[in-house]
């Protein structure tokens, strides 16, 4: 396949999973709300905006930074991926004690157990996010719709089962964590088979020219 044809393919890919996640995400929160009534969405809606509110030190633009120095650095292309992951996994570790210990500060301390499982549930949605984005610097989109997919999918359909079951937003967040673990395993996945194992690196030359690609994306 030719430059521009892959191109358009990849695009085209991109634009229909994005309509498709819209879709998904409009039919979750019309069924939650439904479901859960005012005061349960309204808890939904708190826990999850609260976690969200941190949820950038989880990235900080190294999904970006990680698919432009795949693209321009092939040679490099596995050290690259490897100092991200273990970048990746720090900068998790600091986003889940951030929100949590925050919360614990600040928040209402009952939900402090829906907190803790969205922020763990944060952290395998942006690991998978960041496994997405290496396909993308490497051109091969065509993963990306199935393994984000699913995590939707399970979302949706589970959770709209749990909840007209009569279940509440406990177990309606116990879905969601379940729905990343498969997402993120079904990345894994692919990732084996395209790069093969995942390996971490502590190698500061890499990290550092990743964290250069990724820290004008962070300041946006």
């Amino acid at each position: 396949m030719n430059k521009s044809l892959r191109l358009m393919s990849n695009s085209s890919i991109l634009i229909f999973y994005t309509i498709f996640e819209v879709m998904v995400l409009f039919l979750f929160n019309v069924l939650s709300a439904r479901l859960l009534g005012v005061e349960g969405f309204g808890r939904l809606t708190y826990v999850t905006s609260y976690v969200l509110l941190f949820s950038l030190l989880a990235d900080l633009g190294t999904s970006l930074g990680i698919a432009k120095s795949v693209a321009k650095n092939q040679s490099n292309r596995n050290n690259y991926i490897n100092a991200g992951f273990s970048l990746r996994l720090i900068m998790s570790g600091i986003f889940v004690i951030t929100t949590n210990s925050s919360f614990l500060i600040f928040g209402i301390r009952e939900e402090a157990f829906l907190i803790l499982i969205l922020s763990l549930s944060e952290v395998l949605r942006s690991i998978t996010v960041y496994i997405a984005y290496i396909f993308r610097g490497v051109e091969r989109m065509v993963y990306e719709p199935i393994f984000l997919g699913i995590d939707r999918v399970i979302m949706l359909v589970f959770g709209f089962l749990v909840l007209n079951a009569g279940y509440g937003i406990d177990e309606l967040i116990i879905v969601i964590l379940i729905a990343r673990i498969i997402s993120l395993i079904t990345a894994i996945f692919f990732y084996i088979q395209n790069f093969g194992r995942l390996k971490l690196s502590g190698s500061k030359i890499f990290m550092n020219n990743l964290w250069k690609e990724s820290y004008p994306v962070a300041m946006v």
